[in-house]
């Protein structure tokens, strides 16, 4: 079975009529979209109540979202239209819980700070594709509106369930090499899990705030493809954490450095623990 693996937080709504309104409105060419159906969403962030456009009826699916899917149907000059099944998310409860508490904190600031637009841009948002009409500039946002980009990520940051610290960063580099099978030397020369180690240590010979693993996806590796998500993740898994379930908790290495005091401390190993299966992504 195909599966959609979505990094990025998921914008849906409940009323399928306003989504093939708007896509009608605003699609040059039908065959460049596709529409996908989610069934037996189990968690979402609910955000009619806070828009000042209810009739979206929109809803936000939480980060690296699992979808099944089930059914891809496909008709000439129509949007590609697929059938899928929610499927949970690959991050832990405890950290989309704070991710889900804080954007609809910062979704209720941003659409505060949002100012209505001028009548007059009102068509060129369901037109933004024709020549020549793009001419006023709309100004919809406020300052406040990106102060709160921010402290969406810092509250993120000072509650999220997985954090890498200085110390911990340090302590990890200076583990002994592990003895790695084929397939793990093959993974360590790859381009992509360079790309991560340099942008890694360029972050902490520059910052001595904690990275927490889903801010250093999002801020860290904007657009970069699946593949490249999976080698992160499989790397971090690998080298800089052992992830424990839940009930368990969290346990400190008695040779790691104190973390922080308002963080579960990771306990990191240059070992390599169990790593996701490939049928996850």
């Amino acid at each position: 079975d195909d599966v959609i693996v979505c990094p990025q937080l998921l914008s849906a709504s409940t009323n399928p009529s306003y989504v093939d309104k708007y896509l009608f409105l605003g699609a040059a060419n039908m065959e460049q979209h596709a529409i996908l159906t989610i069934r037996n969403v189990t968690e979402c962030l609910d955000l009619a109540a806070l828009s000042q456009y209810p009739d979206e009826q929109e809803v936000l699916l939480p980060l690296l979202s699992v979808l099944r899917v089930e059914e891809v149907s496909a008709e000439p000059g129509q949007a590609l239209r697929i059938s899928c099944q929610f499927q949970g998310s690959m991050m832990s409860s405890r950290l989309r819980a704070a991710c889900l508490s804080d954007l609809a904190m910062a979704s209720y600031e941003l659409l505060q700070g949002i100012q209505p637009l001028p009548e007059k841009t009102l068509d060129l948002t369901l037109s933004v594709q024709r020549p020549g009409d793009l001419t006023a500039e709309p100004h919809q946002y406020t300052p406040k509106v990106f102060q709160s980009l921010v402290t969406i990520f810092e509250a993120i940051d000072r509650r999220g369930a997985w954090m890498i610290s200085r110390a911990d960063y340090t302590w990890a580099q200076a583990c002994q090499p592990f003895r790695a099978t084929q397939a793990e030397e093959v993974l360590a020369r790859s381009f992509g899990v360079k790309r991560v180690l340099r942008k890694l240590t360029t972050y902490f010979a520059k910052s001595n705030v904690d990275l927490t693993l889903h801010r250093y996806f999002l801020l860290s590796m904007p657009g970069a493809t699946d593949a490249q998500l999976e080698r992160a993740f499989r790397w971090t898994a690998r080298f800089l954490r052992k992830h424990q379930r839940q009930e368990d908790g969290f346990k400190a290495s008695p040779d790691s450095p104190c973390g922080s005091p308002v963080t579960p401390q990771l306990e990191l190993e240059a070992a390599s623990p169990t790593t996701p299966e490939r049928s996850a992504w």
